[in-house]
């Protein structure tokens, strides 16, 4: 029983950012422990593993989220977590101002297949979150590529979400007298 008085069903063990037990309990058979030799295999372990790191990540502890994320993707990568959890590395990494990894970790979502949205959402989604690397964590001069991604973005899909964001992106940029009416 939990301090709480409620049985545990399974409990995680979790070390260096990946599962190593789950300790299962019934309430008609006595506690078993099972090795995961094999993660893919077992039963909610990849989703288990994902949101090992995605609690941390949603508290905002980023820096904390990053093994747990890289383990899901190494140890569960074809699984249906593998795409929130590369696109969860790519924002952990841009907050965390490591550019080039974030980089890297958008380059992996943006290849992965398609699980919630189209792939037009997704291109949506990855177009606007380069720039946003670009203009953030890019050498000098980037800003100016950033701002032509906005506006190839607003271009495309006007009205989605991430063209709408790119948008408001684009009114917020400094810009030189003459070419605000430009802008898109």
């Amino acid at each position: 029983l939990a301090d709480n008085g409620i049985p545990v069903l399974a409990r995680l063990t979790l070390s260096g950012g990946g599962i190593r037990t789950v300790r299962m309990r019934s309430t008609a058979e006595p506690a078993a422990e099972l090795e995961l030799a094999d993660r893919a295999r077992a039963r909610f372990v990849a989703e288990a593993q994902y949101l090992s790191g995605w609690l941390e990540h949603n508290r905002g502890h980023f820096k904390e989220s990053l093994p747990a994320l890289q383990a899901t993707l190494a140890h569960v990568g074809n699984s249906a977590f593998a795409g929130d959890a590369a696109w969860c590395l790519a924002f952990a990494n841009f907050v965390l101002g490591n550019g080039a990894t974030a980089e890297a970790s958008l380059d992996r979502y943006a290849r992965m297949p398609g699980t919630v949205i189209t792939d037009a959402e997704r291109g949506d989604r990855v177009d606007y979150w380069r720039a946003r690397f670009q203009q953030k964590l890019g050498p000098a001069g980037s800003q100016a590529q950033a701002l032509d991604a906005y506006r190839a973005l607003v271009r495309r899909s006007p009205f989605s979400f991430y063209g709408l964001l790119a948008r408001a992106r684009l009114a917020e940029a400094p810009v030189e007298g003459a070419e605000r009416g430009a802008m898109v």
